[in-house]
């Protein structure tokens, strides 16, 4: 069984990956109304998600939803509950994947045709998606080791810059009486949901102890502040929610004095473009993973397979930017009812499986 930092490794893609999409987006155009007492109320409510995630996790060591779900609950309704996870994680992977395509056009490869870099993309995924779960482990490993020390720099770099605009910070802590806004928390907890891919890789995993929770924890919590006060910072209160791409905004507005290139701007978009495809790589191998868990296989797992990239180019022809934003507002309020409700699945079935005991 692998070391179970791999679970910090997951964590941090998952969370840098969800932060960079739509989700500051989202918080900035309800920043007037309630996006601050939001992200209080995702906090609160993810930190206790985490915990009761830990707690479950004690009671099935080594055992993946497949192998819980076998043993606790009908046939039928596992079956139909991993149908429905593979579908959640395709539709995660693919939006994400539109997303990321739409970015990586405009500021990265604009010359380039759209179907054509998504094709070579999606090939590159669905390639990757079907390696075995260690392999694919040891990899994202190696992709966070690599740029953790570029988010550090970057990091670094918002601490120190004298161009922040803290008033305009200060002036949107100052609307935090407004009531919370739903989409607005359903988009804070999509940085820290991950859930449903962890338990795909339970059974290559070991325990996760209580203190990887919290840095997990922790790890979430700032790139959540990141991704709401960082545009705010660099924009202005007003100026944030206007840009298209907001994070392209901020790094444009981002100067690296003593460093040989002074805007990092093709650098950071290039580490997020990689981010994005190593979290769809997660989300679809994790699709994968629960059609195996039904048995799936063979032909059926190929025009499963099919379906996930043909899908996958109508919705990037027929999306635009803000048709993108509510695809994901709508995926934001499902994964966490999701979330919640596989949650309350393992937890029942703990509970099975200590009266059968």
């Amino acid at each position: 069984m692998l070391s179970s930092r791999f679970y910090l490794y997951l964590f941090f893609i998952s969370s840098m990956m969800g932060g960079s999409v739509v989700v500051s987006k989202v918080l900035l155009q309800y920043r007037y109304r309630g996006s601050m007492a939001s992200l209080i109320t995702a906090i609160i409510l993810v930190i206790c998600l985490m915990l009761m995630f830990y707690r479950v996790q004690k009671k099935f060591p080594g055992q993946n939803l497949a192998e819980i779900m076998g043993r606790t609950y009908p046939g039928w309704f596992k079956n139909l509950f991993l149908l429905y996870q593979q579908l959640l994680l395709y539709a995660t992977g693919s939006l994400v994947l539109v997303g990321t395509t739409k970015v990586a056009i405009t500021f990265i490869a604009p010359e380039m045709h759209t179907f054509h870099f998504l094709f070579l993309v999606s090939l590159l995924i669905v390639g990757t998606a079907m390696l075995e779960s260690v392999p694919l482990l040891k990899m994202m490993e190696i992709a966070a080791v690599i740029t953790i020390p570029i988010y550090i720099l970057f990091t670094a770099r918002v601490l120190t810059d004298e161009t922040m605009l803290s008033d305009s910070i200060i002036e949107a802590t100052t609307y935090i009486t407004v009531f919370p806004n739903f989409n607005a928390v359903t988009a804070a907890t999509f940085v820290f949901m991950s859930c449903t891919n962890m338990l795909v890789f339970f059974r290559h995993i070991e325990f996760i102890p209580i203190k990887h929770i919290s840095v997990a924890a922790l790890i979430g919590v700032a790139n959540l502040l990141a991704c709401y006060f960082v545009p705010i910072g660099y924009l202005g209160l007003n100026g944030a929610a206007e840009e298209v791409f907001v994070w392209q905004g901020v790094l444009d507005s981002m100067r690296f004095n003593y460093l040989p290139v002074e805007r990092m701007t093709s650098v950071f978009l290039l580490v997020q473009l990689g981010m994005s495809l190593l979290f769809v790589i997660l989300c679809w191998h994790s699709s994968l993973q629960y059609h195996d868990m039904t048995k799936g296989g063979g032909k059926v797992k190929w025009l499963f397979v099919s379906f996930f990239v043909a899908s996958t180019f109508i919705i990037e022809y027929y999306t635009d930017e803000t048709g993108l934003v509510n695809w994901f507002v709508g995926l934001f309020s499902i994964r966490l009812f999701s979330e919640l409700f596989l949650l309350l699945v393992l937890m029942q079935a703990a509970a099975i499986q200590k009266r059968r005991s």
